[in-house]
């Protein structure tokens, strides 16, 4: 079973957000995003994005790094305050997609990731198209399309344990940076 995982305003959490932020909830299970979940034995859903060693294929600045991704802030939409509070990529360099990568040192069980796209300057900065990769599968496991907009949008994964969890955003609803 599944736990839903709420839509926080930035006020409720503290952290950052990400160009994306993910929660990849489950029974174990983000992702950048940005949180990764899984149900803890009580039964609670757990972010085990904040445990894992991210990477990102590329990253606008010091300001904008991989590791804001994973930190629970969700900047509020608009708000202009996303500055070490989400990950962007240099979108012209990219063409505007992007890579993450989440790995651990143990696996993890995953069944969902929920993406925050990065809303904190516009709604147009949020990647569209990805494909979420488990390990080094050459194949993805899901593909799907965000919509552009503020707040979580889930990504239903086959329940699994992983080490490794590759997002790879292929478009964004910009041509600007993401």
């Amino acid at each position: 079973d599944l736990h839903p995982f709420p839509t926080r305003r930035s006020s409720d959490l503290r952290g950052s957000a990400m160009h994306c932020k993910w929660t990849a909830a489950a029974i174990g299970g983000a992702l950048v995003l940005a949180h990764l979940a899984a149900v803890s034995r009580a039964g609670a859903p757990e972010n085990l994005a904040p445990r894992a060693k991210v990477w990102a294929n590329s990253e606008y600045s010091g300001d904008y790094l991989a590791k804001w991704a994973v930190d629970g802030k969700i900047p509020a939409p608009y708000s202009r305050q996303d500055t070490r509070q989400a990950w962007c990529v240099r979108g012209v360099k990219t063409k505007q997609t992007g890579e993450f990568t989440l790995t651990w040192e143990k696996p993890i069980q995953v069944a969902e990731i929920l993406y925050f796209g990065r809303t904190g300057q516009t709604l147009k900065e949020c990647f569209k198209d990805y494909a979420v990769y488990f390990d080094d599968a050459s194949e993805p496991v899901v593909r799907g399309v965000f919509e552009m907009r503020h707040g979580a949008q889930r990504i239903r994964l086959p329940q699994t344990t992983v080490g490794k969890i590759r997002i790879a955003f292929l478009s964004a609803y910009t041509d600007r940076t993401n």
